[in-house]
């Protein structure tokens, strides 16, 4: 960010606002409750919920820490209908921490060794999670379309 131009200072006091808030909005569910009128300004517990969701609905959604206008200017706020299930997309079956942690960078790993051709390798690293240069096309906006058709 300095090379940016960002006062190493403002980074600083910037970030650890954001990590403050990150958790506070944990803590302070219990005693602020559910105002529409807030989750329209801040990322409160309700819309940061949908950020950790699996349902198809909530898959890339709510990406912001603090201010909730970012993911509606960008179009991936999407208000807290129903509970969401937590977890990841594709279910890995250990307790060990470090596989828990490494799992997604050793999957992109693989499908780079899998695929063919460096333009197929650099698809794969900038199109969304779910594409594949075969066919295949796990991404959010098509597991969305399929359960809008069924």
């Amino acid at each position: 960010m300095c090379a940016l131009g960002i006062h190493p200072l403002m980074f600083i006091t910037v970030r650890t606002f954001s990590r403050v808030w990150g958790v506070l909005e944990h803590v302070h569910e219990s005693f602020v409750g559910y105002h529409p009128w807030l989750n329209k300004i801040f990322i409160t517990p309700d819309v940061h919920r949908v950020h950790h969701g699996t349902n198809i609905q909530y898959l890339d959604r709510n990406y912001s820490e603090i201010l909730s206008i970012w993911d509606r200017m960008f179009g991936t706020y999407e208000e807290y209908n129903e509970k969401p299930v937590y977890g990841i997309m594709k279910k890995i079956d250990t307790d060990n921490f470090v596989q828990v942690q490494t799992h997604a960078w050793l999957d992109l790993r693989n499908d780079l060794k899998q695929t063919s051709g460096w333009k197929n390798k650099l698809k794969l690293l900038y199109m969304p999670p779910g594409w594949f240069p075969d066919g295949r096309d796990f991404t959010a906006t098509t597991l969305k379309k399929k359960l809008l058709l069924s």
